[in-house]
C-alpha cells in the first residue's frame, strides 16, 4: 500500500509542476483550469507524502 502513496505523491508533483507552467503560458480561461490543477496536484503530493510516512493518519 505504501507504493501507491508514493505513486500518488509523484503524480501530484508532476501535476503541480505542469499546472504551474501551464498557468503562465495558456490563454484565458484555460489558465484558470491549469492553476486549479496545480493546486490539486499540490494537495495530492502532500497527502501522498503524509500517508507514505504515517499510513494510519486518517484512521480513528
Amino acid at each position: 500500500m505504501n507504493n501507491l502513496y508514493l505513486i500518488m505523491a509523484a503524480a501530484g508533483a508532476v501535476t503541480a509542476g505542469w499546472g504551474l507552467r501551464a498557468a503562465h503560458t495558456f490563454k484565458s480561461p484555460w489558465d484558470s483550469a491549469a492553476a486549479l490543477s496545480a493546486v490539486a496536484g499540490l494537495v495530492a503530493f502532500i497527502i501522498g507524502i503524509l500517508l507514505s510516512v504515517l499510513p494510519d493518519f486518517f484512521i480513528t
